[in-house]
């Protein structure tokens, strides 16, 4: 297994921070919807690793 080290780490959140930042940032008039949403996929994407591990 690959373990990235800590200067990679904070590359690699930066550039989703900055990603997601810009996303909500565009769609800002619609944020709430975009938020719930975001947390229905997330949920989704949790209930298939579940699915797949059993």
């Amino acid at each position: 297994m690959y373990w990235a080290n800590s200067t990679e780490q904070e590359i690699l959140q930066n550039i989703l921070l900055t990603t997601i930042h810009q996303l909500f940032h565009f769609q800002r008039t619609s944020l709430n919807n975009n938020t719930l949403s975001f947390f229905i996929g997330l949920k989704q994407i949790n209930r298939i690793k579940r699915w797949e591990s059993n």
